[in-house]
């Protein structure tokens, strides 16, 4: 929130990133009714499959090719304006931190002093590229979730009716709802307590990674005098250890993803047929339509994959956090140095003054 609220109020063309911000929100709430439209049209189909009205077929496909049109260019449009937007953040935070960077020997002056600020060339050029366009990514993704959330357990409430627990004459309205938070939830704890150990993981290997080009850059820029010492052996060696570290992080991120991932492919094998499974028993006894149970069952993953969010996105949000963490102590020693500067700056002043 810091970068993007920096860059929302004191970014170069700021009405333009507003405006594309809120184009890109208007086309989100685009992508959501025409999801809601699909939704609604497969329960017509099921239902005019189910008692085999033929002449209904035409008009349905006519409509499926409309929604499929316009689906297609508000997707392109949407894409067009996110990196657009992606790319206008990173070239003006990036531009940012080279002006902190490179004025008052501020890069010579970082290695100085204690703090979280190595390899600067590494957090400008790669970490502003992960937090600029994960973060964007993330946003739309958590943004279309939430409203995927609202629009799809109002449908899950009206179609899937109420169940009566076994053996009780207690019902149950809107049991579906429940249901899909039930999974959702347990999925969730599940792969947050298995997905833990990613974020870690995950900074560790961007540390060594960045070490490793800031290795390689170091001998590019001293290839004179390591020629000259015939010191290629012992850089080679040095080279060498760095890639050992990256692949030691790399092996822990493997064992990382391994459990989250093992455990996401069986959540999503799963999800497709749950939902059918529970709500068959209302089909069977008449009180459903074939177009009803499809439209319940289509509800209910997209409420338990918008429910799913944080699982879906764990990896991600690891590499953005670990890259943002990186920009902000970044910037604080930027800011040290600026306080330092002003500080003696108005020493100076006073100086001149007496």
């Amino acid at each position: 929130m810091r970068l993007a609220v920096d860059y929302w109020n004191n970014g170069g063309n700021k009405w333009t990133v507003r405006g594309i911000s809120l184009l890109l929100l208007a086309l989100t709430v685009a992508q959501v009714v025409l999801a809601l439209w699909i939704s609604y049209w497969h329960r017509d189909l099921f239902d005019a499959l189910e008692n085999r009205q033929l002449g209904e077929l035409p008009w349905l496909v006519l409509i499926f090719v409309l929604i499929f049109t316009l689906t297609m260019a508000v997707t392109a449009l949407h894409l067009m304006l996110k990196r657009w937007l992606q790319l206008d953040w990173r070239r003006w935070l990036t531009g940012l931190l080279l002006d902190q960077w490179l004025a008052h020997s501020h890069h010579y002056r970082l290695q100085l002093i204690g703090g979280e600020h190595d390899n600067p060339d590494g957090r400008i050029a790669e970490d502003v590229k992960i937090a600029t366009e994960v973060a964007i990514t993330l946003a739309h993704s958590l943004l279309f979730s939430v409203l995927i959330l609202g629009s799809f357990a109002d449908i899950l409430l009206s179609v899937s009716g109420s169940a009566t627990l076994p053996g009780t004459s207690v019902s149950v309205p809107g049991y579906m709802v429940l249901m899909a938070f039930l999974y959702a939830g347990v999925g969730s704890v599940l792969g947050l307590m298995l997905g833990r150990p990613l974020i870690r993981a995950t900074n560790r290997l961007q540390t060594v990674e960045a070490n490793l080009r800031f290795g390689l850059a170091r001998v590019r820029e001293h290839s004179e005098a390591i020629a000259l010492t015939h010191g290629g052996p012992g850089e080679r060696r040095h080279i060498g250890q760095l890639f050992t570290e990256v692949g030691l992080g790399w092996n822990r991120q493997t064992l990382a993803y391994l459990g989250i991932v093992s455990f996401s492919t069986g959540y999503g094998t799963l999800l497709p047929v749950f939902p059918i499974l529970i709500a068959a028993p209302q089909y069977i006894a008449g009180v459903m339509t074939l177009g009803l149970l499809m439209q319940a069952a289509q509800a209910f993953q997209h409420l338990t994959s918008a429910l799913s969010w944080p699982i879906n996105n764990l990896g991600e949000i690891a590499r953005c956090r670990a890259s943002i963490d990186r920009i902000i102590s970044f910037c604080e020693g930027m800011e040290r140095l600026e306080r330092e500067d002003r500080k003696n700056g108005q020493s100076a002043d006073r100086i001149g003054q007496g």
